[in-house]
């Protein structure tokens, strides 16, 4: 009910919009003669504000690319990495060249505040942050563009989004360890036998990561009998997916190696 009224006033105010801001103009444009008369800049000044209220402001673009990183330009692009009804998750990807490849930086998620405004005003914010973290942003859209079929859009609702974004970046953490580990083992040469490779391929090993794989099992499967909402189970059963395929690997390698 208050979107429809929010929509009948903005469609009531366009043509008192409009009418207002001509009147602005007439009375502040050099070449009209009403600008010089002894109240024109007060009268236009007014019309102005009164031409504002009723004004509707189209979503600027972020326009971060290039930004500056160690004193050179380096292109960012925006990706879209979650997409909800009321909400985008942007992530400003820089595509920094192969030479200049770094330890990877923090990573920071901005939740713009729903006031009304749009999340490009906090370029300034996301721009001073990339040299040196990696940025993401909600992107919170209109809810006037939203169709009705897609529900309503709560306080509940917006503690889930925010709690599925910041899961999600947990995941991206937990999924860069991941090829982390896969690169390191890929470069231990077939023959040479190093110290934490002796430490997963003795005969206790192999005990030890099957009793992780029965307590993984068992914990998966206690969560799953819990019947929590999406929302709830949705970090835990993320980071129990890595865990458990974390031992799976150890188990597999500790019998191969053994």
């Amino acid at each position: 009910m208050l979107y429809h009224l929010h929509e009948l006033q903005r469609r009531l105010m366009n043509p008192l919009s409009a009418w207002a801001q001509a009147t602005s103009e007439l009375f502040s444009s050099p070449y009209s003669p009403l600008a010089y008369t002894p109240m024109s800049r007060r009268l236009a000044a007014g019309y102005d504000v009164l031409h504002r209220l009723g004004k509707h402001y189209t979503k600027p673009a972020f326009g971060l690319s290039p930004a500056t990183i160690d004193g050179s330009a380096v292109p960012v692009v925006e990706d879209v990495d979650i997409e909800k009804p009321f909400c985008r998750l942007l992530h400003f990807r820089r595509e920094l060249p192969p030479k200049r490849r770094r330890a990877a930086d923090p990573r920071v998620l901005i939740v713009a505040p729903l006031s009304g405004h749009h999340a490009t005003l906090l370029r300034d914010t996301v721009r001073a942050l990339l040299p040196e973290h990696d940025v993401w942003i909600t992107d919170w859209i209109d809810a006037r563009l939203v169709p009705v079929s897609r529900g309503p859009f709560h306080l509940d609702d917006y503690v889930a989004y925010v709690r599925e974004f910041i899961g999600f970046l947990g995941g991206v953490v937990l999924g860069t360890f991941m090829v982390s580990l896969l690169l390191v083992i890929l470069i231990v040469p077939e023959r040479r036998r190093t110290a934490w490779v002796e430490a997963i391929t003795t005969v206790n090993a192999k005990y030890l990561f099957l009793a992780l794989m029965i307590a993984w099992a068992l914990s998966m499967g206690l969560l799953a009998s819990l019947n929590l909402e999406v929302n709830t189970v949705g970090v835990p059963a993320l980071i129990g997916l890595f865990a458990g395929i974390f031992i799976f690997m150890g188990f597999i390698w500790s019998v191969i190696g053994e």
